[in-house]
């Protein structure tokens, strides 16, 4: 063979970009083994010292000189096949190539690349990979910590891409902390190294991803006082909720301003998923503490409010992250309010409903117009149902009397609403479901 550097380029880049070849470039490489053991690019020689071996090399040249969209999509499919077929040493391969790319598109914010190493790390977490990578726990924890402070954004830093790098660097901590705590029962001093160096750069948010470092051996991983923020994040970490939660809940003072106030300045910084998990919290919180309402969404409605009056009031109405994180929060309040919708809005009497309906339809008409019809096109499903549930909630509470005074007034309540939507197509899909019940209303 005359050119094996050339030969397993080659190889490496259909294996990249065409998944219907993936397969078969593995099976090429598997017949070229004694090549892809070649430590120096140029006469074959035999590995020795700290030289990488070809196929390692080469394709750590390809993540060093950018992967395409069509590459990046397959790259996770093709390392994880490449290292268990022995091809590539997983170990080698992640501390030499993965972990320093991680870094280095972690520098540069390179969020669509470094989601890609994030999701070949999930791969080791999740068993895809066979053998081991002889990663170190404590050290996979603090570089998913700098990871999450990093991603994660203000109202003005706030990015798609940033989001999504979060959402997985939070589902890889939560296996790592799993991993590295599940057979710890005394403090040993990787864990007091991992929470000294936690303790240096961790923001409140992140940090109570790594809580249980502190509450598994009786310490509190929070000081200062006891506050709405800290009790969200206690519940955030929680496994189970049981009537401990009644004694966290106690030690605030003016509870459910504390926690609107609390709630308006963490929901913005959280993604989709903590939205849902909040909100499945505050429901099990529920059974506890009679205080918290089972059906919390009120309580989101009003921390996106809040952030609409804070971006008009800052000035902030044309500053494009500051609204892609408020249409961000929109529609994650449109995800909190469909599993409501769906589980638990019907235990609320009627006016309860119609309240958080209004509420809801409030925020949405407040929209700054750059992003309004957008989030107006992604809620008018959500809403339509609600407006459903909500009306035929009123007809059967009133058992089946559509044309009762309190039915009529829900439907003019709901109808006097609706005009902050504008005049485009979620005004008139509304209407028409209003219209229904305002015909039998008026039959009676």
């Amino acid at each position: 063979m005359q050119s094996p550097v050339e030969v397993i380029t080659r190889i490496l880049h259909e294996g990249l970009t065409n998944s219907k070849q993936m397969s078969l470039m593995i099976e090429v490489l598997d017949c070229l083994d004694p090549i892809c053991n070649v430590c120096e690019m140029g006469d074959i020689k035999t590995a020795s010292g700290n030289e990488m071996p070809l196929v390692m090399r080469l394709l750590n040249d390809a993540m060093k000189n950018g992967l395409s969209d069509l590459q990046m999509s397959n790259f996770v499919n093709f390392v994880v096949a490449l290292i268990n077929h022995n091809i590539v040493d997983g170990s080698g391969f992640f501390r030499r190539c993965l972990l320093p790319a991680l870094h280095e598109s972690l520098s540069m914010r390179s969020w669509s690349l470094l989601l890609v190493w994030l999701e070949t790390l999930r791969s080791v977490t999740d068993r895809t990979i066979m053998s081991s990578t002889d990663v170190r726990d404590c050290v996979l924890l603090v570089m998913l910590a700098q990871v999450l402070e990093i991603s994660r954004w203000n109202l003005l830093t706030f990015s798609a891409g940033a989001a999504s790098v979060c959402e997985e660097a939070l589902t890889l901590v939560r296996r790592a902390m799993k991993t590295f705590l599940g057979t710890r029962t005394v403090e040993d001093e990787e864990v007091k190294w991992l929470r000294i160096k936690l303790d240096e750069f961790l923001s409140p948010l992140n940090k109570s991803y790594f809580s249980k470092l502190w509450t598994k051996f009786g310490r509190e991983w929070s000081p200062g006082p006891y506050n709405g923020t800290i009790f969200l994040l206690d519940i955030l970490q929680i496994d189970e909720v049981d009537g401990k939660v009644t004694d966290l809940f106690q030690r605030m003072d003016n509870t459910e301003n504390s926690i609107l106030f609390s709630l308006s300045e963490l929901l913005p910084l959280c993604t989709a998923t903590e939205w849902k998990i909040i909100a499945q919290k505050f429901k099990e919180v529920s059974i506890y503490v009679n205080k918290i309402s089972p059906v919390p969404v009120h309580f989101f409605a009003d921390a996106v409010l809040l952030l609409v009056f804070v971006i008009e009031m800052e000035g902030f109405t044309e500053d494009e992250c500051a609204l892609s994180c408020l249409d961000y929060c929109v529609r994650n309040l449109g995800l909190v309010l469909k599993d409501e919708i769906i589980e638990h809005i019907n235990i609320l009497q009627t006016e309860e409903q119609v309240k958080i309906l209004i509420k809801v339809l409030h925020v949405l008409g407040r929209l700054p117009p750059s992003i309004k019809d957008a989030c107006l096109i992604v809620m008018l499903n959500i809403v339509v149902e609600l407006v459903s549930v909500v009306l035929n909630s009123g007809v059967h509470e009133k058992e089946g009397a559509t044309g009762s005074p309190e039915m009529s007034s829900y439907v003019r309540d709901i109808a006097t609403t609706i005009g902050v939507l504008g005049n485009g197509e979620p005004l008139q899909v509304i209407s028409k479901k209003l219209l229904e019940y305002g015909v039998v209303a008026g039959g009676h």
